[in-house]
């Protein structure tokens, strides 16, 4: 359901609006999926604490 949801979100609104691909990051992480989160944090144009607050929770979880 969430690669679903990810693949909507890529083709109509991805870079646009940062809450929804910090959402998309935080899901990746919870799921365990690092390197996807990582993938999307990668590929953001701009990021917010929120982004970097996710990453930081992914590395540590490793």
């Amino acid at each position: 359901m969430g690669r679903e949801i990810h693949a909507h979100v890529i083709r109509f609104i991805y870079d646009s609006e940062i809450d929804v691909v910090n959402a998309l990051i935080s899901m990746y992480v919870k799921c365990g999926d690092v390197c996807s989160a990582r993938v999307l944090f990668d590929g953001m144009s701009k990021r917010d604490r929120i982004s970097w607050n996710a990453m930081i929770s992914a590395t540590c979880q490793e």
